[in-house]
């Protein structure tokens, strides 16, 4: 349909071929006839103008507003990808993300900082009691918006098809085995000749979706010898070299042969080689059809706190170690335009065209269909405080 200001272009376009001047009245019979003829072409013309005054003006672009997002760092490159598109939808809008960390994200949301939260694990009773005060009555929910896969990359020239399960690799990471022709490693390997170099663990210090994905793959498939919860932060225990921040990881894995650490698949690509690792009774490498696999038969959860997806159950199948990243959301604003500014920005995250923009642009997995659809259900129904 014409926009009302081009139909107003084109009626003025069409008002200009004709001369509507006032016309002097004269007692002539002829000039009465010229100027019947006249006045039935300004009746008409005055008809036009007077219905295009009366009718409805075009609406006002509904979605408009600066939307902040604060949060875990780990979306950003995700959200970036999301905002280009986002934007070009709706011209109206901007984004300001702030990945100042999960828990900052957490409390500005309950405190009414910021619109969106982004986070590395689903919401907690803590946050969800918390956010009911700036959330309306039924405070805060969570969304997962990708899943991205996390595979152990080494440095070990030659040796390529490395097996290892839970029990062993935890070995290496708290320093019980040091070198790679340990019989603990041997004995997953027989057909392989592994050398006696030194196994050096590579960590960070920070708080990382790396430490929780790794600490959780070890409290359900190594329970006896991991007995603290998962968490995103490892213990000062652990052995190897600890560097500052996860994106010093590859470099370090990659300069010093023996290295071994838990990264992002999108940062091993064709880099590293991969461990396949142990999951129920089965060794599993990292493949686009095991991943799947996982993600087709992970656990999605829908409770007063939103979406969760548990990759790593005992009934799935396939690749189970990754990360969830979420992004939290008030069920109700303060006002109608919040509402439907992050109404707006939450269902393309979660739609089809959104996560297959990130797919294309970040190697980064959609959540299951059954996780996103309950995902698109809530989303629909952010409202504001009436």
């Amino acid at each position: 349909m014409p926009s009302q200001s081009r139909t107003n272009d084109r009626l003025g376009e069409s008002i200009g071929r004709f001369d509507l001047r006032p016309i002097s009245f004269r007692r002539e019979i002829s000039v009465n006839r010229q100027w019947s003829g006249q006045l039935k072409v300004a009746v008409a013309l005055c008809c036009v103008a007077l219905l295009g005054a009366c009718s409805s003006p075009p609406p006002a672009d509904p979605i408009r507003g600066a939307l902040i997002i604060v949060g875990s760092g780990t979306q950003q490159s995700a959200i970036n990808v999301w905002r280009d598109s986002w934007v070009k939808e709706n011209r109206g809008v901007s984004t300001n993300f702030s990945p100042d960390g999960q828990d900052v994200g957490l409390q500005a949301l309950v405190s009414g900082n910021t619109y969106v939260a982004t986070s590395d694990t689903p919401l907690d009773e803590t946050n969800k009691a918390a956010s009911i005060g700036s959330c309306g009555p039924d405070g805060a929910f969570a969304v997962p918006t990708t899943i991205s896969p996390v595979g152990v990359a080494y440095n070990l020239s030659g040796v390529r098809g490395l097996k290892l399960d839970a029990s062993t690799l935890l070995a290496i990471f708290n320093g019980a085995v040091v070198s790679w022709n340990d019989p603990k490693i041997q004995a997953l390997n027989p057909a392989v000749e592994l050398p006696s170099a030194p196994i050096v663990p590579v960590t960070s210090k920070a708080s990382s979706s790396l430490s929780l994905a790794g600490s959780t793959y070890f409290s359900r498939n190594a329970p006896a010898s991991w007995t603290a919860k998962p968490s995103s932060r490892w213990p000062d225990t652990v052995a190897g070299t600890r560097l500052e921040l996860d994106k010093d990881i590859p470099n370090e894995v990659d300069d010093n042969f023996g290295t071994i650490a838990f990264l992002n698949l999108a940062d091993i690509g064709n880099r590293f080689n991969t461990a396949a690792l142990k999951f129920n009774a089965d060794f599993v490498a990292p493949s686009n059809d095991q991943i799947d696999a996982a993600i087709g038969s992970s656990q999605v959860t829908l409770n007063s706190r939103g979406v969760a997806i548990d990759l790593g159950s005992s009934e799935g199948t396939g690749y189970q170690l990754g990360s969830v990243r979420y992004q939290v959301f008030c069920s109700q604003y303060r006002h109608e335009a919040i509402a439907t500014l992050v109404r707006s920005w939450a269902s393309y995250v979660v739609s089809e065209p959104g996560q297959t923009k990130v797919w294309i642009a970040l190697g980064s997995y959609a959540p299951s269909q059954k996780a996103l659809q309950a995902a698109q259900d809530l989303v629909a129904n952010i409202d504001y405080s009436r």
